[in-house]
């Protein structure tokens, strides 16, 4: 070629490897996204059931201390009546 350019079937030849490679890369991310939603999905269900576990227990401390309050006023009210006799 006298005008020193690249021929265009070489030209044509690259963008379709680059086009080819592209591909590749975006099927591996897909794949990789795939992964990762699957983790996600995983990971989510897990914090859910200790999320439960922790309202559970958050529920649990709550009727404890309650119990806790009604047994101090009947200690209470034994005392005042053992002093009051």
């Amino acid at each position: 070629m006298a005008n020193g350019g690249t021929p265009i079937d070489k030209k044509i030849r690259r963008l379709e490897q680059g086009r080819e490679e592209w591909k590749l890369k975006a099927m591996f991310r897909r794949e990789d996204n795939i992964k990762l939603d699957i983790e996600l999905g995983k990971k989510e269900h897990s914090l859910s059931k200790l999320i439960g576990q922790k309202r559970r227990l958050e529920d649990q401390v709550t009727s404890a201390n309650k119990k806790i309050a009604e047994q101090e006023k009947i200690i209470q009210k034994l005392k005042k009546k053992s002093v009051d006799r």
